[in-house]
């Protein structure tokens, strides 16, 4: 018998090629309206761009109640305002890698035989 061959690692699909591509672009739009328009109202999607965090992560925040996320416009589709998220942007701690950078590798488990 002749031993299996390895697959080789396929590069990141289109669709995930083009999610980058698109968010690239959504940065760059937000970016040039806001030049344009500082206090245009920005939806959950813009506002992710431009703070740098997933659109799900200010749902959460928006979710968890006041002082968890920056302030928003409420409604069926809220809104944020470039102003309240560079408040809370600039209150937040700047983020550093990942949120176990520095620290220790966690314990693990003994694999039982």
């Amino acid at each position: 018998m002749t031993p299996a061959k390895k697959k080789a690692k396929t590069p990141a699909t289109r669709s995930e090629t083009q999610k980058a591509i698109d968010l690239v672009q959504l940065k760059a739009a937000v970016h040039a309206a806001l030049a344009l328009a500082p206090d245009m109202p920005l939806t959950t999607a813009e506002a992710g761009a431009y703070a740098d965090v997933a659109p799900g992560t200010l749902t959460i925040w928006r979710n968890q109640g006041p002082g968890h996320g920056p302030e928003f416009i409420p409604g069926p589709r809220p809104r944020y305002t470039k102003a309240a998220l560079d408040r809370f942007l600039l209150g937040r701690p700047a983020r550093k890698g990942s949120p176990r950078a520095g620290r220790p590798p966690g314990r693990r488990r003994a694999v039982r035989p």
